[in-house]
């Protein structure tokens, strides 16, 4: 349902909002009154998430209405960011839901980039006055903040899919007044440690690059064609080492079959995870084996497949593998580099006052 700019959820189902004076003085009614309130609150936000997904009513309301609704939308959800009248896992969802239909995801384009490119620039003008460019970093900024001081492990990883995608795209366009004002903004829920715009674009970075082993398994067995559960980690004593290694296993009948895909392999786990040593293996059967290992500090690698009969092979250097992704974030940090001095000396004064 369209959502007007005067328009109060919580007024308009006809409850008293938290903190007024029909219930200072009673703290049983105020918690009543809280669970009202959230409660209110998390339906309103429910119902336009779906009114939303109805093309009926995309077609009826129009672009403008659409643009208008998300912008205050947007703001409406980072404005609960700063209560505690809503659940953050509640808000950071739907936020996310928010975000990947307007913007897309790995999986689908998103409601803009199905809009003509005239409505686009349109679309981007009529939500400009709103500042959602800045309180779209603003907001995934504090969800990076809120997932990671919560251990909050499956929110963060469909929150940094979804930052990955973006990133990828190019879909939402990110400039140093859009970072400026989102460290501005960001500041409001961090009083005591406020992000500079580095600060900020640091933060996401670590977002998009957020893995763990397994989901890192997982992801490296998808891009190979591996079945699922065919790669592990081992720890195992090696003759060049004095301390047990960890090992990449892989139990694919494919898995190393050529020095190129051992090496794709290798640069993709070295861009998960800084080792001194690396070392990969397929199970020992009848003397099928094949291995890869790589000193990292010698600049020294040795590639084998025993299965082939080849002798092995030598390598002394292998680069991480560059993902979509970081080609962007790069250009994110040049871009916060440009402000971050205007910020500080922003943020002082403010400190001062």
């Amino acid at each position: 349902m369209p959502l007007r700019q005067d328009e109060n959820p919580v007024s308009r189902c006809g409850e008293t909002e938290p903190g007024s004076e029909a219930g200072a003085e009673r703290p049983g009614l105020q918690r009543t009154l809280g669970q009202r309130t959230r409660r209110i609150l998390k339906g309103f936000i429910r119902r336009y998430l779906r009114g939303i997904q109805s093309r009926d009513f995309r077609e009826l309301a129009g672009f403008h209405v659409m643009a208008n609704n998300y912008a205050i939308f947007s703001y409406l959800l980072w404005r609960l960011m700063a209560k505690d009248w809503v659940e953050p896992e509640f808000l950071l969802d739907a936020f996310l839901q928010i975000w990947t239909f307007f913007w897309g995801d790995r999986s689908h384009s998103g409601y803009f980039r199905e809009l003509g490119q005239a409505e686009q620039a349109d679309f981007a003008a009529l939500v400009a006055p709103y500042q959602a460019d800045a309180v779209f970093l603003a907001a995934l900024y504090q969800g990076e903040v809120w997932t990671r001081a919560g251990n909050r492990e499956t929110q963060r990883l469909v929150l940094r899919d979804f930052w990955r995608g973006v990133l990828s795209s190019q879909a939402v366009e990110v400039t140093p007044d859009a970072l400026e004002r989102a460290s501005l903004l960001a500041a409001q829920l961090n009083r005591y440690d406020p992000p500079l715009p580095s600060h900020l674009v640091k933060a996401l970075a670590s977002l998009a690059a957020f893995e763990t082993r397994r989901t890192f398994l997982r992801a490296l067995e998808a891009s190979h064609h591996y079945t699922e559960g065919s790669a592990s980690f081992e720890q195992a004593t090696v003759s060049a080492r004095r301390q047990p290694v960890t090992v990449l296993v892989l139990q694919a009948k494919s898995a190393l079959s050529t020095m190129e895909d051992a090496l794709a392999i290798l640069g993709q786990w070295m861009s998960f995870e800084k080792l001194d040593y690396y070392r990969i293996a397929t199970p020992d059967v009848d003397g099928t084996r094949r291995m890869l290992f790589f000193d990292v500090t010698k600049s020294d690698g040795v590639y084998w497949n025993r299965q082939a009969g080849q002798p092995p092979k030598a390598f002394v250097r292998v680069a991480p593998v560059l993902r979509d992704w970081e080609t962007s974030l790069e250009r994110l940090r040049k871009l916060a580099a440009q402000v971050d001095s205007k910020v500080a000396e922003i943020q002082s004064q403010a400190s001062i006052a």
